[in-house]
């Protein structure tokens, strides 16, 4: 975790204020201070742990080791492949649904949402096919 990185969590928070603040003003709709009071959340959550990280040694190594652990990335990548072929079959039942419903327009973002993590799917197996 670098220095950038906090730095990141700093502006997050900043504009998570802001939204907030122009929210509670009326300037912008519930909406944007949503989003304000979930950057500053996100945001603090992780500069805490971001500077537990820097200063805090055996966190350091115990979080290093996580990482790294061969283990660890096998579960990260085989969640991910069961998150990505569950959207795909929830996407896809809720494309018929909708359809069915006469809700044209969330079918629309149903079935486009299946197509583009096909297609996205299709453009990543062919780049690490070249690649390893």
């Amino acid at each position: 975790m670098s220095k950038k990185r906090m730095i990141v969590q700093i502006v997050e928070i900043l504009a998570g204020v802001i939204l907030l603040g122009l929210g509670v003003t009326g300037i912008v709709d519930e909406f944007w201070s949503g989003m304000g009071g979930a950057l500053i959340g996100v945001g603090t959550v992780y500069l805490v742990q971001t500077i537990r990280y820097h200063k805090n040694e055996a966190y350091r190594e115990n979080v290093d080791t996580e990482r790294k652990d061969e283990r660890n990335q096998f579960l990260y990548m085989k969640a991910w492949q069961w998150a990505g072929n569950w959207f795909v079959i929830i996407a896809g039942i809720g494309t018929f649904a909708f359809k069915f419903a006469g809700k044209e327009d969330l079918m629309m973002l149903c079935g486009g949402g299946v197509c583009l993590l096909t297609f996205l799917y299709f453009l990543c197996y062919l780049y690490l096919k070249r690649k390893y």
